[in-house]
Order: C-alpha cells, then structure tokens, then sequence
C-alpha cells in the first residue's frame, strides 16, 4: 500500500486522535466564562437588572417574602422622596396686604377726645411733678439720688397711669366695640391686662427718658442745686411742649388695640393693618404680608397686636373679605 504525503508537511492520518485539555487549560476556560457572563450583567439595562434582581430573590426564598420585601422597599422609597421635596425651598406665595380704611377712622373719631383728656391730665402730672422736685432740691443735705427725687420707677409710673386711668379703660371700650361684629366681647377685658400694656408704654415713652435726664442734669450741674432747679424748670417745659403729646396718642392707640385684641376669642383670624397715614415701618410691612393669624399668636416681629413701637398706628382686625 503506497503512502500519503500531505502537502502541508504532515502524514494524513486516517483517525487522528482527540486533543486532551490539560488542567491549565479548564482553569483558563472557567475564568473566561466568568468574565463574560460578567460583562454581560454590566451591560445589561437597569431594568432587565430589577428583573433579573427580582428572580434571585425568588430563587433565595419564598414569592410572599420578595413581594413583601419589594412593596417595603417602594414605601421606603416614597417616604424619602416626600422628605426630599419637603426639604425643597417653598417658592414664596404673593400675599396682598389688608386694608379697612375706615377702620382707621373709626378709632382716631373714638379716641380723639380721649387723648386731649390724657394730654391735659399728663401735663398736670408733670407740673405736679416739677413743683415736687423743686421743694425737695430746696432741703438742704436732701438725697440727689433719682429715687429720692421723683420716687421708685414703679412709683413713679404709678403717677402717671392713676391719672389717666379712666380714659384708659374707655379708649380699651371702643376698641373692644370695634370688634362686635365678628364676635367681640368687652366682658372679655380685663384692667390688669389693659394697665400692664399701657404702663409698659408709659415706661418706654414718658417715665423713663424723664428720669434717664434728670440723672444727666445732676451729673452736668455737678451736684450744684441751683443749676439742676434751672435745668429742671426747663426739662419739664419741653416735655410739656413737645412730647406730652404724641406719646398721649400712643397710649390711646395701644389701650385701644388691647382692648380689641382682648374682645376676641382666642383663635380668631385676624390681620395686621398698617395705618396709610401712619409712620412707615418695615417690621409693620412684615407682620401685614404674613396673612392671616389667629388671634392669641405672634406676628413676624414678634406681637400678638400693635402697637409694635413708639409711634405705630398699626391696628389687628379680622379680614373682611
């Protein structure tokens, strides 16, 4: 029998023999799969990822846990994006502030002639008030301390506020009349709440820079009697000339509001009004844009009710429209 040559180089074999795959080789094999069923898991889109997720789970225990575990997951996932858009700036809303003109005119009619009242019974006070310290710098050795002048500052609030007592409590009447169409009350008043919102003003507006000056006189004169007589004289001039006045107005005003607030039931919806003709005042722009606040909570600049400063002709009444 002749022999075949092959024309590659090699003798043609009539039953080769099957190639072995050594160990090497199956690790090398093994490996390479790996990595492409990795790769595969990679590149595949996230929502054949969820169901493929889904299987495993499914493989690993029972359907009602997975469903369980799955609809826990979605709950948690929907709290959080509550709390997200939670956290989110507000996008601010426009608010249009309150305005009842008229209200504004029915208070300045109801207590015009309550402060010229106030006005003449202060005044009184004062020229009371210079007679005294005058006969006390005439005692010889006397106290110049402020104390000893004008008496405690309690005491010498007290002088005030008994003089203009009854004007007070009906500047709070009106107020509280002010409100009788939207359930206000005067029953509700009481002179304890009244008197201590007016003494704090009667603190701030009169009693105070009245003392806080004639410390400075008895300092400026150096303890010199007749000098502090001279300067005192005219301290209590301007005061009666230029001041008494105006802060007269501020203490009709905030009697009048408290006695509208105090009328109310807690809880009511009112609104902060800025008096047109009044003074202009930020913190009193702040409060009217806030809305509308129940009766008994604080405005933005921290009041239940006007007056928020010396000066203010602010005024809370519930919205009309």
């Amino acid at each position: 029998m002749a022999t075949v040559v092959s024309i590659f180089g090699g003798s043609r074999r009539s039953n080769p023999a099957p190639e072995t795959t050594t160990d090497n080789q199956a690790e090398q094999h093994a490996e390479i799969e790996k990595e492409v069923s990795s790769a595969e898991t990679e590149t595949k889109s996230p929502g054949a990822q969820v169901v493929d997720d889904i299987f495993a789970r499914l493989r690993a225990s029972s359907p009602a846990e997975v469903a369980k575990n799955i609809a826990k997951e979605a709950k948690e996932a929907k709290e959080s994006k509550i709390k997200l858009v939670k956290s989110l700036p507000k996008k601010p809303i426009a608010i249009t502030p309150i305005l009842d003109t008229q209200k504004f005119s029915d208070r300045d009619a109801s207590i015009a002639p309550l402060i010229v009242n106030m006005s003449k019974k202060l005044k009184r006070v004062g020229a009371d008030e210079l007679n005294a310290v005058l006969e006390h710098l005439n005692v010889k050795k006397s106290s110049l301390e402020i104390a000893a002048i004008v008496g405690t500052t309690s005491v010498h609030t007290k002088h005030h506020a008994v003089a203009i007592n009854d004007d007070i409590m009906a500047a709070a009447t009106e107020g509280a009349k002010s409100m009788k169409s939207f359930g206000g009350s005067t029953k509700r008043i009481t002179k304890k709440a009244v008197g201590d919102a007016v003494n704090a003003m009667l603190l701030e507006t009169i009693v105070q820079p009245l003392r806080d000056r004639l410390a400075q006189i008895v300092v400026d004169s150096n303890a010199n009697r007749d000098e502090i007589a001279k300067a005192v004289r005219s301290m209590y001039r301007d005061w009666k000339l230029t001041h008494i006045d105006a802060h007269t107005e501020d203490l009709a005003c905030v009697a009048y509001s408290m006695g509208s607030h105090l009328s109310l039931e807690v809880g009511t919806p009112v609104c902060w009004m800025v008096d047109p003709n009044g003074p202009e005042c930020a913190d009193a722009e702040d409060n009217a844009l806030s809305g509308v606040t129940p009766c008994g909570e604080k405005f933005p600049t921290g009041h239940v009710h006007p007056l928020a400063h010396s000066g203010c002709r602010c005024l809370v009444a519930p919205p009309t429209h």
